[in-house]
C-alpha cells in the first residue's frame, strides 16, 4: 500500500501534451526569480486532472518509483555539491589574491593582519572539508556503499540560499556596500577608533556606564 513517503509517479510531459487537455489542467503558478543560475527554468506548476498517455509514464505502473527518484537525486546532489565546492574554491582564490596584494592604504598587504588571515584560514578549512566530503560521497556512490554522505554533502557546502521574492537579496546587496561608503570601515572608521583608544585618559567603559 503506497504511503505519502513512497507514493510517486514520474511523467514525461512535453509541450504537445498540454493542448490535448482541458484549460487549467497544467498551470504555472510561479517562476522563481533567483539571484544566480538565471538561465535555469524550474517553475512551480500545478496539475488538475491532467491526462498523459501511458507511454509517457517513467517506471512501472502500479509500482512505486520513489526509490529510482531518490537515487537520481543522490547522483545529482553530489554533482551540485561539487559545483558548490568549485564556487568556494574560486572565492578563496580571489580573496587570497586580494589579501596578498592590497594594502588598503597600509604599509603591507592585509593578509599580514591577524583578523584577515584568520578569516582566510576559516574559508580554507571549510572548503577543504567540503571538498573531501564531496569526494567521499561520490566515491561511495560509485562503489554503491550508500547515500548518507551524498545527502550530507548536498547540504554542507550549499547551505546559504535565498529567492529574489524575499527581502534577503536586496539586504545582502546593501550590506556588502556598508563597509565601503561614508568613510570606509578600515580606512577611516577604525582609524578614528584607534585615535580614541590610544589616548592616555581613555576609559573603555565610559560610553556604556556613564
Amino acid at each position: 500500500m503506497p504511503t505519502l513517503s513512497n507514493a510517486m509517479l514520474v511523467l514525461l510531459i512535453t509541450p504537445e501534451i498540454i493542448p490535448q487537455n482541458h484549460p487549467g489542467a497544467y498551470k504555472v503558478l510561479e517562476h522563481l526569480e533567483l539571484p544566480g543560475h538565471i538561465a535555469m527554468c524550474g517553475p512551480l506548476v500545478e496539475f488538475t486532472n491532467l491526462r498523459v498517455p501511458i507511454s509517457r509514464i517513467l517506471g512501472t505502473p502500479g509500482k512505486s518509483t520513489a526509490a529510482a527518484v531518490v537515487e537520481s537525486f543522490m547522483d545529482s546532489g553530489a554533482l551540485v555539491s561539487a559545483a558548490a565546492v568549485g564556487n568556494m574554491r574560486t572565492v578563496y582564490e580571489e580573496a587570497l589574491k586580494f589579501a596578498k596584494t592590497d594594502t588598503r592604504g597600509g604599509a603591507q598587504p592585509i593578509i599580514h593582519h591577524q583578523s584577515v588571515s584568520n578569516l582566510l584560514a576559516n574559508i580554507k578549512m571549510r572548503t577543504d572539508a567540503s571538498r573531501l566530503l564531496v569526494w567521499k560521497a561520490c566515491d561511495d556512490l560509485d562503489k554503491e556503499k550508500g547515500w548518507e554522505l551524498a545527502v550530507e554533502d548536498r547540504v554542507f557546502p550549499t547551505e546559504m540560499a535565498y529567492s529574489k521574492d524575499t527581502e534577503f537579496p536586496r539586504l545582502l546587496n546593501d550590506a556588502v556596500v556598508l563597509p565601503l561608503f561614508d568613510g570606509g570601515n578600515y580606512g577611516i572608521r577604525r582609524r578614528q577608533l584607534e585615535h580614541i583608544v590610544v589616548a592616555a585618559d581613555y576609559d573603555p567603559w565610559a560610553t556604556l556606564y556613564q
